[in-house]
C-alpha cells in the first residue's frame, strides 16, 4: 500500500503526519509492516501483512532545497512525486496551462532521488515536465496513479508519448479507479472500463510496465472546496463527493475482480501478477537497492 503522507503540506506539516504514520504502522504491526527495501515487501506478503510505503504526493515539503531529499528518505519515504497538479519550484503540474517543465532545482532533486534510492513518481505533473524528469532520471520512473488520454481525455491521464517515455525508462504506470479519469460521461464507470486502460498501456509497451495505483479516497465537502480554495483542484477536472468508483472495483475488497476480469480478457496468469504487483515490485527492487546509505 502507498501511504499519502504529503498532499499540500510544507516541511514541518510532513515531519509531523510521517509521525502519524509511523505511529500508526507501529501500533498496528499484527497487520502493517513499513516498507523500507524489497525484502520488505517480500515479508509482509509471507506474513500476510499490508506492507507500507510511505510515499509524498507533492515535493512541498523540500521546498528549494534539493539536500532536504535525503533526510526524508531516511525518515522512511520511499517515493516522491516532483508536482501535484500546481506550479512549483521543481516543475510544472498538470493543471499549469503553460507546462513549463522541469527546472534546474528539479534536476537536482532527480539526481538525489536517484542517488538515494527514492522513486520519482510523475503522476500530476505536467507532459512537458514529465518528458524531462524521464531525461533527467538514470532510474526508472513511475506514473503511481495515472490512466490512459486516448481512452479519458483528462489532463491527469497520460499521454501515449508519455506511457511510452516511462516504460523506456523500465518503469510502470498504476490505472487509477478515480471515476473522473476512468471514462469522460456522466454515467457511473465499471469495472471494464478501468481493464481497457490495463489493455491500452499493455498493447502500447508491454504488460511488465502496468500495475495499479487504485487511488481510493473519499473527501468531505469541506476538504473539497479546502482544495478548490488552495488552487490545487479544478472544479472542472475534479468533481465534488462524493465518489462513485467503478461498479465492480468501488472500494479495496473488491480487487480481486480486477484478476478475474483480466483472465476473462484472456490475460495469461503471469502477466495477472504483474499487473496486480509485480510490475511496481520490479521497480522498487532496481530503484531501491541503489540507495546509499538508508534509514537509521
Amino acid at each position: 500500500m502507498s501511504a499519502t503522507v504529503v498532499v499540500e503540506e510544507d516541511t514541518l506539516g510532513a515531519i509531523s503526519n510521517l509521525g502519524d504514520w509511523l505511529r500508526f504502522v507501529r501500533d498496528h504491526h499484527d497487520r502493517l509492516l513499513l516498507a523500507l527495501s524489497p525484502p520488505d515487501i517480500r515479508r509482509a506478503q509471507r506474513d500476510r501483512k499490508t506492507a507500507v510505503i510511505l510515499h509524498f504526493q507533492s515535493s512541498r515539503p523540500i521546498g528549494d532545497d534539493a539536500l532536504l531529499v535525503e533526510p526524508f528518505h531516511r525518515i522512511g519515504v520511499r517515493m516522491m512525486q516532483l508536482a501535484y497538479n500546481v506550479r512549483g519550484p521543481i516543475g510544472d503540474g498538470c493543471l499549469e496551462p503553460f507546462d513549463a517543465g522541469l527546472s534546474q532545482l528539479g534536476e537536482l532533486v532527480v539526481s538525489e532521488m536517484n542517488r538515494l534510492g527514492m522513486v520519482v513518481d510523475l503522476s500530476h505533473a505536467g507532459i512537458r515536465t514529465c518528458l524531462e524528469a524521464v531525461e533527467a532520471s538514470t532510474q526508472p520512473v513511475v506514473c503511481s496513479h495515472s490512466n490512459a488520454r486516448a481512452l479519458c481525455d483528462h489532463p491527469r491521464n497520460l499521454t501515449d508519448e508519455q506511457i511510452k517515455a516511462v516504460a523506456a525508462s523500465g518503469g510502470v504506470v498504476g490505472v487509477n479507479s478515480y471515476p473522473a479519469f476512468v471514462r469522460n460521461a456522466e454515467a457511473r464507470p465499471v469495472l471494464g472500463d478501468l481493464l481497457d486502460h490495463v489493455e491500452h498501456i499493455a498493447a502500447l509497451v508491454g504488460v511488465e510496465h502496468v500495475g495499479l495505483g487504485l487511488d481510493f479516497f473519499e473527501a468531505t465537502t469541506a476538504e473539497y472546496e479546502r482544495m478548490i480554495a488552495l488552487g490545487i483542484w479544478a472544479r472542472a477536472q475534479y468533481p465534488p463527493p462524493p465518489y462513485l468508483y467503478p461498479t465492480g472495483i468501488a472500494g479495496a475488497t473488491e480487487i480481486p475482480n480486477i484478476a478475474d476480469g483480466l483472465r476473462g480478457r484472456g490475460f495469461r496468469a503471469e502477466d495477472i501478477s504483474l499487473v496486480m504487483g509485480g510490475s511496481f515490485l520490479r521497480v522498487f527492487e532496481t530503484v531501491w537497492p541503489a540507495a546509499e546509505g538508508g534509514p537509521g
